[in-house]
Formats: structure tokens, C-alpha cells, sequence
């Protein structure tokens, strides 16, 4: 249904920096004057990962801050989402969330699906559009996350989480069955929690820093 030559629509929105960054991580350092490839095209890198926290999962869940207090980092963030997805395998089923005060908004599927690449095309074009907005509230997105029955969760957050967002998380993942690794965008105020809810799920804890933001 797609041609091989077909660009990806997050790519053609995306800021130059974004664009940059998707080039450097996937193709090395090419030539100045040579065009970025569209990503379809470039080979996948050999383990999933989402900012250099990566594991072999067979359903991944991504519950992602879109708070207003992320607009400065809210591309990189995308950038990062978008090749994390893009690295999976067709063996690999995905689902993707992100929340504010509002709805959560969920990947249109609603469900984890396959990652195949019209999946992860349509996955792309609903990355794309997502604006930020809103006060930080990740219960909803977290329920959503877990009823998608994934084996990892990335969840990220330039905010301070409430200590109940623990026990929700305790009370979804009673046998701590599905890992949870969790991030904190340049602003570390909630590391606390977020280190906490990483640890009791059996995850990884990651502050990211402006410039981490800007590694592939």
C-alpha cells in the first residue's frame, strides 16, 4: 500500500534539529551536502531502545508527558519516540499514550499492534500530532498502559508525580510481571518518585539532560 520511496510524515513536519538528529543516529556522519534518507529506508540498529534504555520485550508500552511545561523538549521527545518505534521488530507489538490534564491520548488503535511498517507509519503521522498542553497528570495514561498488557513500560515526565501515582502503579502490577522504566526530561524535581517506581517494577531510572536529548 506504500511505496518504498515514501517519506514518513514526522519527518516532514519536524523542526531541522529533529531532522538532524533522526540523520545522525541512523546514518552516521554523511555528507553535508547529501540529504537525509527518509527513515523507512535506513537499516533498523540491532536492539530497540528508547534514550539508551533498551530490552528485549515483545509488548512495549510508551507513556509519554505532554504537558505545556515540555514544549522546548517536546520535539527531541518525539524524535526519540519515533526512533524507538522505528527500531522494533515485526515480532514486536508496540502501543503508545501520552497525557496532560486532559484525555489521555492513545495511538487510534487504541491497542498494541504488530510493528510493521504501515503500524509504524500510521504510529509516526499520530506522534506528529501531538501538541503540548496542560498541567501533568499520568494516572489515566498509566491505566491505559497497563490494560494494553505490555512486558516493558517507558514512562516520562518533566514533571513531579504525586507519591499515589506509586500505588497506582503497585496496585496494576501487582506481581511486578511488567517492567517499568521511567525518565526524567531535563527537570528532576520528581526523580524521587521516579526513581521509586522504577526500582519496585524491576526498570531502569534515567535523567535526561538537554544535551542527552540531542543523542541518538
Amino acid at each position: 500500500m506504500h511505496g518504498p520511496n515514501r517519506h514518513i510524515p514526522v519527518l516532514l513536519t519536524l523542526p531541522l534539529m529533529t531532522l538532524a538528529l533522526f540523520a545522525a543516529s541512523c546514518a552516521g556522519e554523511p555528507d553535508q551536502a547529501a540529504p537525509a534518507q527518509p527513515l523507512q529506508a535506513q537499516a533498523p540498529d540491532s536492539e530497540p531502545a528508547f534514550f539508551a534504555i533498551g530490552e528485549t520485550a515483545d509488548r512495549i508500552a510508551y507513556v509519554i508527558d505532554r504537558s505545556a511545561s515540555m514544549t522546548d523538549t517536546f520535539p527531541a521527545v518525539k524524535a526519540g519516540l519515533a526512533r524507538s518505534i522505528r527500531m522494533l521488530k515485526p515480532n514486536q507489538l508496540f502501543y503508545v499514550v501520552f497525557y496532560s490534564s486532559g484525555p489521555a491520548v492513545e495511538l487510534p488503535a487504541r491497542k498494541m499492534v504488530p510493528a510493521v511498517e504501515p503500524n509504524k507509519l500510521s504510529a509516526y503521522e499520530f506522534i506528529d500530532s501531538i501538541e503540548p498542553a496542560g498541567q501533568t497528570n499520568p494516572n489515566e495514561a498509566i491505566e491505559k498502559a497497563f490494560a494494553a498488557t505490555p512486558t516493558i513500560i517507558y514512562l516520562m515526565t518533566d514533571g513531579e508525580f504525586k507519591r499515589s501515582v506509586i500505588d497506582l502503579i503497585d496496585e496494576l502490577n501487582p506481581d511486578r510481571k511488567v517492567i517499568v522504566n521511567t525518565f526524567c526530561v531535563v527537570y528532576n524535581s520528581g526523580e524521587q518518585v521516579m526513581r521509586e517506581i522504577a526500582s519496585r517494577n524491576g526498570g531502569a531510572y534515567r535523567h535526561l539532560t538537554r544535551s542527552d536529548l540531542k543523542k541518538p
